[in-house]
């Protein structure tokens, strides 16, 4: 795409979104021809400076905002002027157009036509033909009917979240900007995902001439008058730029139809396949090099062991490292008694931490102490699983806590006064009391989430679901996961915004493309609107007060979802929703009857509900009796029976509840909301 020019005259720019400063301005080129005379001294040359100087004294008082030549021969010079707006495009017109120049040197006279620049834009009869006459097409399914818009040439920084520090495109602000022509279905920015080059082969960090960053995206709308709004509106139009300080800046971009079944659910399932298999690939080689330098610990660690100092000789037990674990002994540190190294190791291996070999052949006097398959998986550095965050997060804030349990039983309240000298009103003042306890803490979430995500959001069909808002959701973990369960849907995270600076900085995603992030308090900033909503270890926080308020809130955000007749055999029954028959819904540009889009209205959205749930007498599990006791000594809330949250979701408006237990630390609740 061309480099962007200055706008001084921004009389003719049409609002697209005044909130990024996005406008469409009307492109006002120009096309100049000069015919060039037969040359007949050898060696004698027209000049095309002089020519291009000849054509801008012939338009008066005005001057061309650009002039460039497109096309040089030998029998005539091309121009391309563009000016500030359509006005002067007829002004110029008549100025030029069937005028002659007289060079000096030549006898000749040089002949100019000008005519208005040709626009390189599909018509509406082009993608009526062509998805007409496509044997590969189906225009009843997302993707294989003009319902995607295709455009080439957006400047990153554009289209970057504000006051992010990053020139990285959002695909919140895309879908912010081009929803002003309808509601829109899905969006994609190939440059986001990491692995789409590796993927396709293509580049899709690509430079202008200007210097500027640019990208591709695709917006796919749900409905075809979209789509048409959207075309009329972006034909014969630049994207335009207006800054805080009035300056304007304007860039030519490409718009065409998709044509590729981009945004089709077959081809988002088949790029998310073969993400997969890229991630697994990539987990191998990092497994692979684990493993390697591991082998070189524990090389380094034999030979460190090898001789025992002097001091150790008394000793009948003296621990050899396995595993990815390394221990140096300090014998000035420790003087070990004999036996006292039997003592303090052998009590942890019941607890499942280590395993122990005893002593037998030549080392007799050498017990083998390593890393258990429980402890690898959870204890460990390099683990995926591992919950070393989640571990240091309860030994600074909670368990100090715990140390004034007798006051909150007594009083019924948190214990943050005394603990941290912090308002027990404000929840979450003590976990976020520094940049490193608030990064620690929502490591600890990612990796709660790594265990724990699959199983929540397995438990239930949620892919009828296309736009879920995770509220609470910290640094994204939960919505990563469901983005790699469900690649049709795309997932929004509403949190506070230091933990979305946070997760910024420290935690970035790999389905960045899927997952966006939105600022914001739930109980009191307007709610992203979805399909979904998901309070994933919120409720537990706050009284039943605040549980209903949130859950009013929610039931008033969600919105019904919508869909292809071909989704709904992909409804499970929990889902609770029935398919209106006969609801074919068709959005058709008036005079058209060609273009019909079969939608069928299901009755109502969701909301996934992720806690620990008491049994119905409320005695056990033994776990979840504990969490609730935590409840008390750091927040306001406690955890619930299955009938207190059924209960809580019905006085907000939701019916169809249904209890999943997972088998693990969490269990999953959905209920939906009944159209009116």
């Amino acid at each position: 795409m061309a480099a962007a020019t200055i706008v001084h005259d921004t009389s003719e720019a049409v609002e697209l979104c005044p909130s990024y400063g996005l406008y469409l301005k009307p492109i006002t080129k120009m096309t100049i021809s000069v015919a060039l005379p037969q040359l007949k001294q050898p060696g004698k040359s027209i000049s095309n400076w002089e020519v291009m100087e000849r054509l801008k004294g012939m338009v008066q008082h005005h001057q061309f905002s650009t002039l460039r030549i497109s096309k040089s021969t030998m029998d005539f010079i091309r121009f391309e002027g563009e000016v500030e707006n359509r006005s002067l495009v007829r002004s110029f017109l008549a100025c030029l157009d069937g005028k002659t120049i007289k060079l000096s040197g030549f006898s000749d006279i040089l002949k100019v036509r000008a005519a208005e620049f040709k626009i390189d834009f599909p018509t509406r009869h082009d993608w009526d033909s062509f998805f007409r006459d496509a044997k590969d097409m189906n225009e009843t399914l997302p993707g294989e009917r003009p319902d995607t818009i295709h455009l080439e040439g957006l400047p990153c920084k554009w289209f970057a979240q504000k006051e992010s520090g990053s020139e990285k495109p959002s695909e919140e602000v895309l879908v912010q900007v081009f929803e002003k022509f309808g509601e829109i279905r899905n969006v994609d920015i190939p440059m986001l995902d990491p692995y789409r080059e590796e993927m396709t082969g293509r580049n899709f960090h690509t430079f202008s001439f200007g210097g500027h960053l640019n990208f591709e995206a695709y917006v796919q709308y749900r409905e075809y008058v979209g789509f048409i709004q959207a075309m009329s509106a972006l034909r014969g139009m630049k994207l335009m730029f207006k800054g805080d300080d009035g300056k304007a800046v304007a860039c030519s971009i490409k718009v065409s139809f998709d044509s590729t079944k981009h945004l089709s659910d077959a081809s988002i399932k088949k790029r998310q396949l073969e993400r997969q298999k890229l991630q697994e690939l990539e987990r191998q080689r990092e497994a692979q090099k684990r493993r390697e330098k591991e082998a070189e610990e524990r090389q380094r660690a034999e030979e460190r062991f090898s001789s025992p100092p002097a001091s150790w000789a008394s000793s009948t037990c003296w621990p050899r490292p396995r595993g990815p674990w390394t221990w140096r002994p300090s014998p000035k540190a420790w003087a070990p008694a004999p036996g006292g190294q039997s003592c303090c190791w052998k009590p942890v291996c019941p607890c499942g931490c280590w395993t122990w070999t005893p002593a037998g052949g030549r080392v007799s006097c050498r017990p083998r102490y390593a890393n258990s398959e429980l402890a690898r998986a959870y204890l460990t550095s390099r683990s995926p699983t591992g919950q070393r965050a989640m571990l240091r997060y309860l030994g600074s804030t909670t368990y100090r806590c715990w140390g004034h349990l007798a006051d909150a039983v007594r009083q019924g309240s948190n214990q943050y006064q005394r603990a941290f000298g912090v308002p027990a009103g404000d929840l979450f003042s003590a976990i976020y009391r520094s940049p490193a306890e608030r990064l620690q803490f929502t490591r600890g979430l990612q990796e709660i989430w790594s265990v724990d995500g699959r199983r929540v959001l397995t438990a239930f069909d949620l892919s009828p679901f296309h736009r879920i808002c995770d509220l609470g959701g910290g640094a994204g973990a939960l919505a990563q996961e469901c983005a790699c369960v469900y690649p049709g849907c795309h997932v929004t995270v509403l949190e506070v915004p230091e933990v979305v600076q946070t997760a910024r900085a420290h935690l970035p995603l790999q389905t960045e493309g899927q997952v966006g992030f939105r600022e914001g308090d739930f109980f009191e900033d307007p709610l992203p609107e979805a399909d979904l909503y998901i309070l994933a270890r919120v409720l537990h926080d706050w009284s039943d007060e605040k549980c209903s308020r949130l859950l009013a809130r929610v039931h008033h955000a969600c919105r019904p979802v919508s869909g292809c007749p071909g989704d709904s055999a992909q409804l499970s029954p929990e889902v609770t929703v029935l398919v209106a028959l006969g609801s074919w819904a068709c959005s058709l540009c008036p005079g058209d009857s060609a273009q019909l889009f079969p939608k069928v209205t299901r009755p109502g959205g969701g909301v996934l509900v992720v806690e620990r749930v008491l049994d119905a007498d409320g005695r056990g599990p033994l776990a979840t009796l504990l969490g609730s006791l935590n409840m008390l000594l750091q927040a306001e809330g406690r955890e619930r029976t299955a009938a207190q949250f059924r209960a809580l979701l019905a006085a907000a408006g939701f019916g169809g509840f249904a209890l999943r237990r997972t088998g693990g630390v969490h269990d999953a609740i959905l209920a939906t909301k009944a159209l009116p």
